[in-house]
């Protein structure tokens, strides 16, 4: 009868077989451990996606855009294009900006040392995109050319 009993007189314990609750408690909190850095490689892995599509991208638009600039400096009636940030998707920004170069550089060179022609100009052009969802991403595309005013 005294072996019956579910509890056991010699070492004071009762016979069971779960697990403690310091078992349970440290279970979780290396369960917790693991989680976390699972959830932030995967948070690290959005923003890597995230950067690298607006890269691949956005040399595409800044082409686009200064080949959208070419052609509208080219045509005879300047406002016969349409504004170039109309059709963008709506995660970018971007800017055109223009530079005449010429007057620089004369300056710099001795007098009579080139001949410059009245109806050509020497531009920097530079096309900004900024992306709209992540304020800290922007792709810069500049170039020199020669056009006519």
């Amino acid at each position: 009868m005294i072996n019956s009993l579910p509890f056991n007189s010699c070492s004071g314990r009762q016979n069971s077989a779960g697990f403690t609750l310091l078992e349970v408690m440290v279970a979780i909190v290396v369960l917790s451990i693991a989680l976390t850095a699972v959830i932030k490689l995967f948070s690290q892995a959005v923003m890597l996606n995230t950067t690298a599509c607006f890269y691949i991208k956005t040399p595409y638009k800044a082409q686009e855009e200064f080949a959208l600039w070419e052609l509208k400096n080219s045509l005879p009636d300047k406002n016969f294009f349409r504004n170039t940030n109309e059709q963008l998707p709506e995660e970018f920004d971007t800017t055109v900006n223009q530079r005449d170069l010429a007057p620089e550089l004369i300056s710099a060179l001795p007098e009579k040392s080139i001949q410059t022609e009245d109806d050509i100009a020497l531009m920097e052009v530079s096309c900004q995109v900024f992306s709209k969802l992540d304020p800290a991403l922007s792709y810069t595309y500049k170039t020199i050319r020669l056009v006519r005013p």
